[in-house]
């Protein structure tokens, strides 16, 4: 099957998909060969691709690192514009389960790809994967010979069924009567000689029992009392409970928490530079650590999709950090005889989805993790001549501040400015201790437009 898509630019990319099956089973991989130009030429090197399959809804179903969309790229070998590559292979990829292909025909393949000179970009249009659907159908068909997988043959046709029922019944009317007489049963009695009606009078003299299946009334929890148990209370389900009480109360600013035994216990809440308890506001949930270095030459644009939090910085010597352009971190400091350029941020910088990150240094070094976005990341500066109005209804979260002196305003009320100098420590960039809270509706402003400031709205 032939398709062709296009990309931005001048870069052009045709490829064929063939299924790949093992013996008579679905299709679980798919050998993708294809042809891709940049600027009119046929492209050779090292390519980094990332490739997803799509419902007819534009919902992600697969991709080559289970992130939706993918994050992670594979390095494949063009030639000459020719390059292969077979999807699903577990060895170098997520693997493309056969239930894909079970609720619909129309699946697309989308496929991204860098260069290493222009940086990631998507392929257009996606190709639609007709021929998987007709595949797995046409597995399904073979199995018509089967009961559920289990073969005609070794089912029993249903007129020998029935035989043998009528057979049955009659050698039990013969040998067998019902009987009202406990003492005429043997160990052999069967259904029909047991009546339909069992009477039993003088029930009350067996009294109250002290034992149930020889386990001691004591035994058992009460649930119209206060009872203690001694035991460990195992649940496979799900328990719940209007409330809950530890035999040893906490102490103000503990959390309950447990160790990796699961043994439960009260414990003070760690706290880190960036104040008591920070919780990254997507979560640390299948989070995708990063690791980035010669900015300057290369600058980082963040995936579709996905948040970049910038949690350390280093770099040799004196440095800037950008994003989009907007000064967000400096590193020039000299320390009681301790120089260098390593900032273990309070709160982390913010980037997200398609922002680009520079330097002017490369020896710059930064480190973080790509997770899931569910917020939504700010950065914003030149301030003093387009100021930023708070959306109605949210509240702006500012983690860190850069500015060159000038002041941070609120509503025109100066709140914070860039240059201080303790004790040898000198630099323009505020990593604050605690979050500034901004509701909606108030407009942030300063007196240059050398501040910027980075944060989330939630």
């Amino acid at each position: 099957m032939n398709l062709s898509g296009f990309i931005r630019g001048n870069w052009v990319a045709l490829g064929i998909i063939l299924m790949v099956a093992t013996g008579y089973g679905i299709p679980e991989m798919i050998n993708y060969q294809g042809k891709i130009e940049v600027d009119g030429a046929p492209f050779t090197g090292t390519g980094y691709f990332r490739f997803a399959i799509l419902d007819e809804t534009s919902a992600y179903v697969w991709s080559n690192d289970g992130f939706f969309p993918p994050i992670a790229g594979e390095t494949v070998t063009v030639n000459n514009g020719l390059y292969h590559v077979i999807l699903g292979d577990p060895s170098i990829m997520e693997a493309i389960p056969s239930s894909l292909f079970d609720d619909t025909d129309e699946l697309y393949l989308r496929i991204w790809f860098n260069d290493g000179v222009n940086g990631l970009q998507q392929l257009s249009p996606d190709q639609r994967l007709t021929s998987v659907g007709y595949s797995h159908k046409a597995d399904l068909a073979r199995d018509a010979d089967t009961v559920d997988g289990t073969h005609a043959a070794d089912l029993e046709e249903s007129a020998e069924i029935d035989a043998d029922i009528a057979a049955h019944t009659a050698i039990s009317s013969a040998h067998h009567t019902k009987t009202t007489s406990f003492s005429e049963l043997t160990d052999a009695a069967t259904d029909a000689q047991i009546p339909d009606t069992i009477t039993i009078n003088y029930a009350a003299a067996a009294g109250d029992a002290g034992t149930l299946d020889s386990i001691d009334s004591s035994q058992f929890l009460r649930s119209d009392q206060n009872d203690t148990m001694n035991g460990n209370l195992t649940v496979t389900g799900t328990m719940q409970s209007a409330g809950f009480r530890m035999t040893t109360s906490p102490t103000n600013g503990y959390v309950l928490t447990s160790d990796a035994s699961g043994n439960g216990s009260w414990q003070p809440v760690s706290g880190g530079a960036g104040g008591v308890g920070f919780e990254y506001p997507d979560g640390l949930s299948n989070i995708y650590p990063m690791g980035l270095y010669n900015l300057l030459t290369t600058p980082y644009q963040v995936p579709p999709g996905v948040n970049f939090y910038i949690t350390n910085v280093y770099a040799g010597n004196t440095y800037s950090l950008f994003i989009n352009g907007a000064t967000v971190l400096i590193g020039v400091w000299n320390m009681g005889g301790v120089s260098g350029s390593f900032n273990h941020l309070a709160q982390p910088l913010i980037a997200r989805e398609t922002d680009w990150i520079t330097s002017n240094n490369n020896s710059l070094l930064i480190n973080g993790f790509l997770i899931t976005a569910g917020t939504i990341p700010i950065t914003r500066n030149l301030l003093n001549s387009t100021p930023y109005t708070v959306p109605s209804g949210q509240t702006l979260v500012i983690l860190n501040v850069y500015s060159d002196g000038a002041y941070l305003h609120l509503n025109g009320q100066p709140i914070l400015t860039g240059y201080y100098n303790t004790g040898q420590v000198s630099n323009q960039i505020q990593h604050l201790a605690q979050p500034i809270l901004v509701p909606g509706n108030v407009t942030i402003s300063a007196g240059s437009n050398n501040v910027t400031f980075n944060g989330y709205l939630r």
